[in-house]
């Protein structure tokens, strides 16, 4: 009894382990209490909560009525004017000003691992500007590797989860999660809610963990 409850710990130590969100502020609640209401993102490479604009600016706006945050108080806004994004990756060495916003966090990870990423959003309606689309760039910063999700934006404050399943390649370290909005007519996307967490092997897979884990702690106690 002891044996199996010593494999069955370690293995939910992990699961609760790999549920452990990578992002250091996915709800913009640190850096909208740094920057305050309708403040703008520092260009890169300065940071505020971990947070930095790659790309033009982008702001932070607390919740009020009819302008709810998904969860908490705070939620970002990236501009574009009509087909001025013209979705290419961030260079990695500075900020450019243009015609729209990319804000962008930089999260440390593990090679070879599968992650699960998710995040809110919905269309703004700031300067008379609707919805469009939601551009995610996902990029290694220590290799070439880089993934491109394009989304439909809801509409007006209509919060949406958006999720994506990726693998780390053998060298990447750390990685850069880029936000912007894209399409031909001028377009204000809103953010929040982020989750990065490592995916965890389906039951069947974790049982077989779990008896292979109580296996190799007999053995050793035989030995």
């Amino acid at each position: 009894m002891l044996n199996r409850f010593i494999a069955s710990s370690a293995l939910l130590m992990g699961a609760i382990s790999a549920h452990a969100n990578f992002f250091t502020d996915p709800g913009f609640e640190s850096v909208g209490s740094i920057l305050g209401d309708a403040g703008s993102f520092r260009a890169y490479p300065d940071f505020d909560a971990g947070w930095t604009a790659t790309q033009t600016d982008g702001e932070v706006f607390e919740s009020q009525t009819g302008r709810a945050a998904h969860s908490g108080n705070w939620y970002a806004d990236v501009l574009q004017n009509g087909g001025g994004n013209p979705n290419t990756y961030w260079n990695e060495t500075g900020s450019t000003f243009g015609d729209y916003d990319r804000i962008t966090t930089l999260v440390s990870v593990n090679p070879n691992t599968t992650y699960d990423f998710s995040f809110w959003h919905a269309g703004g309606d700031r300067f008379g500007y609707t919805a469009a689309n939601t551009l995610v760039q996902i990029q290694s910063m220590q290799t070439n590797d880089a993934i491109t999700d394009l989304s439909a934006t809801p509409g007006l404050f209509d919060w949406q989860q958006r999720s994506i399943q990726f693998t780390t390649d053998a060298t990447t370290t750390q990685l850069a999660f880029s936000f912007s909005s894209f399409g031909s007519t001028d377009s204000s996307v809103l953010i929040d809610s982020l989750s990065l967490t490592q995916a965890v092997p389906e039951p069947a897979t974790m049982v077989a963990l779990g008896i292979g884990a109580l296996a190799a702690f007999r053995r050793k106690r035989k030995a």
